[in-house]
Order: structure tokens, then sequence, then C-alpha cells
């Protein structure tokens, strides 16, 4: 994946503080978040959670309200 700018400090910072404040994740998890969001494209972590992250969900069909598989449904018979 294309790599976009590097993060600033203060980016980092609001990471961090996110990861903390918000999603209450330890050293080890925080750390393995940052490195995801560094590596898919140094996107911020608060973007990178509610946009990819399906969380607190209790069954799979509640999770169908939010992927639809019929969304991108390719056919993909050369015919």
């Amino acid at each position: 994946m294309k790599k976009s700018k590097k993060k600033t400090i203060s980016d980092i910072e609001r990471d961090i503080k996110y990861c903390i404040d918000v999603l209450k994740l330890n050293d080890e998890q925080m750390g393995m978040v940052l490195r995801c969001t560094e590596e898919l494209g140094n996107f911020s972590v608060q973007y990178f959670m509610e946009e990819f992250i399906l969380d607190n969900l209790e069954s799979p069909e509640e999770i169908l309200r939010y992927a639809d598989p019929n969304y991108l449904k390719i056919d993909w018979r050369l015919n």
C-alpha cells in the first residue's frame, strides 16, 4: 500500500491519547494499533477504528447490518 506523509509528533500524541482515553488500550495493544496504521498508510488511529473496526457487535446479524455481502459482488467468470 502506498505510504502517505510521515506523522508529526502532534499526530502521534493525538493517536496515543485516543488509544488511552477512548479505546482504553494497554501498551502492547497500542503498539499493535499504531504499527498497523503506519503500515497501512500512516492515517490516524481514530479514522482506522471508526471506519474499519466493528466493535461490540453481539451476533453475525448485527455485523451484516454494517457489511452488506452483496455490495460489491464480483462475477469472476470470463464469459
